[in-house]
This record gives structure tokens, sequence and C-alpha cells, in this order.
């Protein structure tokens, strides 16, 4: 019987690239443990499919990509991870993200159509994920800044109909 239920792991940060993928972003190294930790197929954006691929020698069933030059956000991420899902025949996803990230994630899934099953509990699972304080990304430094980032995102959203 094929498995319905997939996880869907959405990184935390970024650094430039390094040699040692362990310490690229412990955020996303942290994720990535607990996505290989599950018995289930994981659609990974690719910073965590890469560190899940060389640190824990475990494949993600999918590896969402970024468009050539252009990073891609959480709602475009998500909305690759749904094609992926009816490509692949998955009807629900447990989120696995950042628990600061969490309410959001939560927020565009269900806008995307994405069935979400305990989700939450992935999220409370990661609650000792960290701030990487050398991310390019400033707003995942600190939580402080990830928050005054964070509310006008919500705003931003809002008025796009992505929430």
């Amino acid at each position: 019987m094929k498995e319905k239920t997939c996880i869907i792991a959405l990184s935390f940060g970024d650094r430039n690239e390094t040699k040692d993928y362990d310490h690229l972003n412990y955020s996303n190294w942290q994720l990535a443990k607990i996505a290989s930790n599950k018995r289930l197929p994981v659609i990974a954006q690719w910073e965590i499919a890469k560190i899940m691929e060389t640190s824990f020698k475990n494949h993600p069933i999918k590896k969402i990509e970024p468009t050539k030059g252009k990073y891609l956000d959480s709602y475009e991420v998500l909305e690759k991870a749904k094609d992926a899902m009816n490509e692949l025949g998955f009807t629900e996803a447990i989120i696995l993200c950042h628990q600061d990230h969490l309410f959001r994630v939560k927020m565009i899934a269900k806008k995307l159509g994405i069935e979400i099953s305990r989700s939450f509990f992935l999220g409370l699972l990661a609650l000792q994920i960290s701030y990487d304080p050398y991310s390019t990304q400033w707003w995942t430094r600190k939580r402080f800044y990830f928050w005054l980032r964070e509310i006008p995102v919500y705003v931003l959203l809002f008025i796009k109909r992505q929430i």
C-alpha cells in the first residue's frame, strides 16, 4: 500500500557555500536531522535535501530547487511541494520547519489546499531549532530580527491573498 503522508521540510536561513555542509547552517542541519530520522518520504527544500544527503545519507523523495538566480520564498516552496505531492500521489503532509516559521507556513499550506497531518507535533519536536548568527538572511540570525521582519510579511501575504 502506498504511503499517503509525506513530510515537507522547509529551510530556515542560508549561508554562503562552504566545504563542510554540516556547518553550512546549523538550523537547517537540525531540520535535516529530524527529517532523516522519520520513516516517511520527504519533500525537502534544497538546503535541507543537501544536508540530508551528505550528513545523514538519506535522500528526499523530491528536492525543491530554486529557480535560476532566484531564492524561493515560503509560498513558492509550498506551491512546488503541493505540485510534488500531487505528482507522487500523497494526500497529506507533515510540515517540518523552524518553530517560529510554523504558524505562517501552516497558514500558507492551508491556503494552497495542502492537507496538514500532525504538523503541530513536528513543530513541537523542532522547538529547539536554533537561529543561525552567520546566516546571510539577517532575519534568521536572532529571534528578535525574525519577528521584526515577520509581522510585515503577514501583512504583505494577506494583501496578496496568500494566507
